[in-house]
């Protein structure tokens, strides 16, 4: 076990019978483990500065040692404890070893704030010192001269408590997909080891039908609770990597899934309202809807579109989901469809996911919403298209909503557009057995985006910089690609010509300001985002919901409303002639000097030579690497424009 675990009252009223339960299992393997040494788990009761003082007189007690909690709720409890114990005259000894890296530390080396780029945070990493390794278990021989009396009423004092007497109803529990403890912990890590040519070749965004289910290998858990030291994680990759000639790089490595992790713990430790967007310097603050109604029927699985349905019904179940399942529900709660704050879905995520962190999980949220971190704002997930990439049999969704076993795989992710006889002969007719879908997903997806569009003009405005990076003009329409070789990433049609998912995932964020009044900045909807029969458009603090009634689509995804006509809106622009005005702009501009038109003719030369000598795979390959290069250094100029008006 890495670390003694002390947990507070309050969000112990919020967590899942699944959270408290691994939680409880994984003391009684501590237990169990001290047990072998001849000693036992002392479970004490109690707000730690109203039970530490009886304690520390009862047991003699002259040294206190516990463990560095970096988040804010454990600094201010352990700030309280270590006052407490020099009044009573014990010496406290505190380690850190929850993080791989002294989080103070970073934070110095970047000016005494902490680093908000990826990059940034990882060029910091890169001159500090490697981690210190860690300790071997305890043995009986160093037991040996520590001798305490078990009483024999110790399980009636400081036993484990049971999901009974914590409020929890066990009737019908069915059994755990995750089972909490240091034992399984380590059994996990030497099977993922055993399969170092993954654990090599291994990047984060990829995803298939089987990586939607909980994996006998997956560690999240076990990091966030502590039974699993990340230390033990970190060398155990390095003695692999350092074997093997081949292998994945940071950030898409498991050695960047655990810098993130750090990433975000530095966000965090000294911002108390990390979690919240009042009084964050760093979170955007947007003007989200306030839909109670609507909150319920996303987090309960009831929301109309199978693909989100059944992860929200994973997620309720067995406390898990994928990490690109959860930018699915995260986009769809946030700027995608819903518009609502990234506060509710962190608090859901927070009572229901068993590796929610603090920190990471209110990083991530701000992240997928972007309202910091991350703001290429034009990208938002397919409810329909992306589930249909990663999974095309739709057997995720039969899994956990077994009553649209009986669709077809053409309709299973659209049950809405299946006919009615196709409807009836799967015992499941939409709107009667299962629900319509809640919203216009293309009308909602476009309304959003022209609402990010301009809360971020607003901000650019307020800050003195140029606006965020825009879509070429006539792309405000949002479409939505289903095809099986296409992206499942709905963006402004004349945007993402070549968007992949993969692509998106590879951006490096964006930083954002350090203050931004929540009076300078307000989103108004424009006509152009509502059918031409459409009365006055709503208010930016009115939800989608409240004016776009659900329609029966005629396509994988809810159709576009009719265009207005060209009386009232800019003619559309062919992606032609669009990119001849590009050009000429350009060249007016002096950006596309004779040096970079020579270079770009040897680049045009190089990819014919590459078409012919690798073949039509090997092309693509490169191609894609070619736009992620290119994406890449996109962001980083916005960094160094950000970098520069500070």
């Amino acid at each position: 076990m890495n670390e003694p675990f002390s947990s507070n009252p309050v969000q112990l009223d919020h967590h899942s019978l699944s959270i408290e339960k691994f939680l409880l299992e994984a003391l009684e393997d501590l237990d169990n483990s001290l047990r072998k040494l001849n000693s036992r788990l002392f479970v004490v009761r109690g707000q730690p500065t109203d039970v530490f003082p009886r304690l520390l007189k009862e047991w003699n007690v002259t040294r206190l040692t516990f463990e560095y909690d970096p988040e804010p709720y454990g600094k201010e409890r352990d700030g309280a404890i270590i006052k407490m114990a020099q009044e009573f005259g014990v010496e406290t000894i505190v380690r850190n070893s929850h993080t791989l890296y002294n989080l103070d530390r970073i934070i110095e080396m970047n000016n005494n704030s902490p680093p908000l780029t990826f990059k940034r945070f990882q060029t910091i990493v890169n001159r500090l010192e490697l981690p210190r390794r860690p300790l071997p278990p305890i043995s009986q021989q160093q037991m040996d001269k520590c001798h305490a009396k078990i009483a024999d009423n110790h399980d009636q004092l400081y036993g484990i408590p049971s999901l009974e007497e914590l409020g929890f109803r066990t009737v019908g529990l069915s059994p755990a997909i995750w089972h909490g403890g240091e034992s399984e912990a380590l059994d996990r890590l030497n099977k993922h080891l055993d399969k170092k040519v993954w654990v090599a070749n291994f990047e984060h965004p990829r995803v298939n039908m089987c990586t939607l289910y909980a994996s006998p290998t997956g560690l999240s858990p076990f990091l966030r609770f502590g039974c699993l030291s990340c230390r033990v994680l970190y060398y155990n990759l390095r003695e692999l990597y350092m074997k093997l000639r081949k292998r994945s790089s940071p950030p898409l490595s498991l050695f960047g899934q655990l810098l993130w992790r750090e990433f975000f713990y530095t966000a965090a430790t000294n911002n108390p309202n990390f979690d919240r967007m009042d009084g964050n310097p760093i979170c955007v603050q947007i003007p989200w809807d306030q839909n109670p109604e609507a909150l319920a029927k996303w987090a309960e699985g009831r929301t109309g579109f199978p693909w989100i349905d059944a992860i929200m019904t994973q997620l309720r179940q067995e406390g898990w989901i994928h990490h690109l399942a959860r930018h699915a529900v995260a986009c769809f709660l946030t700027r995608g469809d819903l518009w609502i704050s990234w506060e509710s879905g962190m608090k859901v995520f927070e009572e229901l996911l068993l590796d929610a962190d603090w920190s990471v999980n209110a990083g991530s949220w701000m992240w997928l919403s972007c309202s910091a971190f991350f703001q290429q704002f034009f990208h938002c997930y397919c409810p329909v298209g992306f589930g249909r990439r990663t999974d095309p049999s739709g057997d995720f969704i039969r899994h956990y909503i077994p009553i649209l076993k009986d669709y077809p795989n053409r309709y299973i992710y659209e049950p809405w557009n299946a006919p009615d006889s196709v409807q009836k002969a799967a015992n499941c007719v939409v709107g009667v057995h299962y629900p319509k879908p809640m919203i216009n997903h293309a009308e909602c997806s476009r309304l959003n985006i022209e609402r990010m569009k301009q809360v971020y003009q607003q901000l650019s405005h307020y800050r003195g910089l140029n606006s965020p990076p825009r879509s070429p003009a006539g792309a405000e329409a949002a479409g939505c690609s289903t095809a099986p070789d296409s992206s499942t990433v709905c963006t402004p049609a004349a945007y993402a010509q070549n968007e992949d998912l993969e692509d998106f995932e590879n951006q490096t964020p964006c930083t954002s300001s350090n203050t931004y009044p929540s009076a300078a900045i307000t989103s108004t909807s424009t006509s152009a985002c509502l059918p031409p029969s459409t009365a006055t458009p709503p208010s930016p603090a009115q939800s989608p919901l409240s004016w776009s009634k659900p329609s029966t689509p005629s396509s994988s995804c809810p159709s576009l409303p009719p265009p207005p006509s060209p009386a009232t809106t800019p003619t559309q622009t062919s992606r032609k002639d669009l990119s001849r005005k590009v050009r000429r702009s350009q060249r007016q501009q002096g950006d596309c000097s004779a040096q970079q038109q020579q270079q770009g003719r040897k680049r045009g030369g190089q990819r014919r030579r590459e078409r012919m000598r690798g073949g039509r795979r090997e092309w693509k390959r490169a191609s894609s690497r070619r736009r992620r290069e290119w994406r890449m250094r996109h962001v980083e100029r916005q960094q160094d424009i950000i970098s520069d008006t500070r």
